[in-house]
C-alpha cells in the first residue's frame, strides 16, 4: 500500500472517530443516563443477561417482569440491543458498562455508516459533514440524551448502511453487496419494528428511483435480492412475532390518538427551543435543525452550481442530440480512427 493509500485509510477512521467523540464523552459519566425510557431498556438488557446465565442465547420468556409471573417479552421485543449489552457484559464489563456500551456501539454505526455514505456519493470532506449532520440531528440527540429509547436509537443507526448499499448496487451490481444490504436491514429488524418499515420503505422507493435513473436491471435485481436475504435472516424473530400476533391484547392497551404523533412542518423545520430544564416534563420539540436545513440548501445550490455545464469531446460545446456540430463530428471520427487503429495494432502483434 502506497504512503497516500495509507494516509487516506487513516482518515476515513479518523474523521468519524473525532466527530462523535463528545457524544461518546457524555456517556462517561457514572450511572445510566435519565431518560424516559432508559430505564426500561435497561430491564430489558438485564432479563436478556439473566436468560443468557440461565444458558438460553435466544430467549422467548422473561421470568422476572409482570409481577414475577413473567411475559413473552422476546417474542415481541427486537432483541438486538439486549444481545449487545448481554455480550459486552459476559466480555467481563458491568451491567451499567455494558448497556452504554451497546450505545457506543450504535454512536459508532451512526457516525462511520454516515461518514461512508457521504463519502461514496462525493469525496472525504462530504462524508464529514453528512456524518456532522446525521449525529447532531435534534431528533437524534433528543433519543440519546432524553427520549432514551435504545432499540429505536440503533435501528436508525443501520439507515446509512442501507442507503450506502442499496446506491453501490446501482453502481456495480455485485452480490457482496447484495449481502452487505441484507446485513444492515437485518440489523434495523433486530432493532426496532417502525423504524424496519421506514427502511423497507426507504430501499424500495430509492431502488426505484435509481432504477428509474440508471435502467439498470441487475441493480434492481440485486437490491430486491438483499431485501430479501435480510428478511430471510430475521425471520427467526418476526416470524413468531407475527403468528402469535393475536395472543397480544392491543385493543386494551391506552394510546394517544396517532393523529397527534404527526408533527407539523413548522415545528420540523424549526430551530430548537431551548430546553426548560426547570420543568418535571419539559416540552421537546422533534425537529431536523434549522441549521441542518439550512446546511442542505446550501449544498444543494452548491452542487448545482458547481457542476459542469454537459459538455462532449474537444470542440463540441453541446452534445445534446440535434445540436452537434462540426466539432463534434470530427471528434467522433477521431474517435472512429483511434479505435480501428487499435485494433490493426493488435492484429499485428499476434501475427
Amino acid at each position: 500500500m502506497r504512503p497516500a493509500e495509507r494516509w487516506a485509510v487513516v482518515f476515513d477512521w479518523l474523521i468519524p472517530l473525532l466527530l462523535l467523540l463528545p457524544l461518546a464523552w457524555a456517556l462517561l459519566p457514572g450511572g445510566v443516563v435519565n431518560t424516559a425510557d432508559g430505564k426500561v431498556h435497561f430491564y430489558r438488557a438485564a432479563e436478556m443477561i439473566h436468560a443468557w446465565q440461565d444458558g438460553v442465547l435466544i430467549p422467548r420468556w422473561s421470568q422476572h417482569l409482570g409481577f414475577g409471573y413473567g411475559i413473552p417479552l422476546f417474542v415481541y421485543t427486537p432483541p438486538l440491543p439486549s444481545f449487545l449489552t448481554a455480550g459486552l457484559y459476559h466480555l467481563g464489563l458491568t451491567p451499567e458498562a455494558a448497556f452504554k456500551g451497546m450505545w457506543l456501539i450504535a454512536i459508532l454505526l451512526a457516525g462511520y455508516g454516515a461518514y461512508h455514505l457521504g463519502r461514496g456519493l462525493l469525496d472525504r470532506w462530504a462524508g464529514a459533514v453528512t456524518a456532522a449532520a446525521f449525529l447532531y440531528t435534534p431528533f437524534f440527540l433528543c433519543e440519546l440524551f432524553i427520549q432514551g429509547n435504545a432499540a429505536q436509537y440503533l435501528a436508525w443507526s443501520f439507515t446509512p448502511w442501507v442507503a450506502a448499499a442499496v446506491i453501490r448496487l446501482y453502481r456495480a451490481p455485485r452480490g457482496r453487496d447484495a449481502v452487505y444490504l441484507a446485513l444492515a436491514l437485518m440489523g434495523v429488524q433486530l432493532s426496532h419494528h417502525v423504524v424496519a418499515l421506514f427502511a423497507a420503505g426507504m430501499v424500495a422507493g430509492l431502488g426505484l428511483i435509481l432504477f428509474a435513473v440508471t435502467r439498470d436491471r441487475r441493480g434492481l435485481g440485486w437490491t430486491v435480492a438483499g431485501g430479501c436475504l435480510g428478511l430471510a435472516l430475521s425471520v427467526w424473530f418476526w416470524g413468531p412475532a407475527l403468528l402469535e400476533g393475536r395472543y397480544v391484547a392491543l385493543n386494551r392497551i391506552v394510546a394517544s390518538d396517532f393523529h397527534a404523533r404527526f408533527i407539523p412542518l413548522a415545528e420540523l423545520t424549526a430551530w430548537p427551543p431551548r430546553l426548560d430544564t426547570a420543568a418535571i416534563n419539559p416540552y421537546v420539540a422533534l425537529t431536523l435543525g434549522a441549521v441542518q436545513i439550512a446546511a442542505a440548501l446550501l449544498g444543494l445550490v452548491g452542487a448545482a452550481a458547481a457542476h459542469p455545464a454537459r459538455r462532449g469531446p474537444a470542440g463540441c460545446a453541446d452534445a445534446r442530440p440535434g445540436r452537434r456540430g462540426a466539432g463534434c463530428a470530427a471528434a467522433d471520427r477521431r474517435g472512429r480512427l483511434s479505435v480501428r487503429e487499435r485494433g490493426a495494432s493488435a492484429r499485428r502483434r499476434r501475427a
